[in-house]
């Protein structure tokens, strides 16, 4: 229990934190987008795992849902915040159709690779007879 409340704790800090100032049409703040890209790059990588490639859920034919709820969360939560993209796929794309200028992809390419590489090894460590 004690867990669960630490990471409630964290958790309500964390969203205190990123909604604090944010209004529609503020310039990015490049913490608020470092912290609300990690987390849910992160969330996304490890929904995937767990719903696609644990032998627990191997029977799942809904894992489409876990994963497109997993993304409409996160776009509804902090797209504001940090373009709501959580995909380093999807990031290299955005300038080829105008969304986003080629320099400023770095940030969230390096943000969400890390992400998905943290999600990676605590699935690893988490699933030991998954891998």
């Amino acid at each position: 229990m004690i867990p669960q409340v630490a990471g409630a704790v964290v958790a309500a800090g964390t969203a205190q934190f990123l909604a604090s100032s944010a209004t529609v049409g503020d310039t990015l703040d490049v913490t608020k987008l470092f912290i609300a890209e990690f987390l849910f790059a992160f969330a996304l990588v490890y929904v995937i795992l767990n719903a696609v490639s644990a032998k627990g859920t191997s029977s799942n034919s809904f894992y489409s849902f876990a994963i497109g709820f997993m993304l409409m969360t996160g776009t509804f939560s902090v797209a504001g915040m940090s373009n709501g993209i959580f995909n380093a796929d999807v990031v290299t794309n955005t300038p080829l159709i105008n969304l986003m200028s080629w320099s400023s992809i770095g940030v969230h390419l390096i943000v969400d690779l890390t992400g998905g590489i943290l999600a990676v090894l605590v699935f690893i460590v988490l699933n030991q007879d998954d891998t």
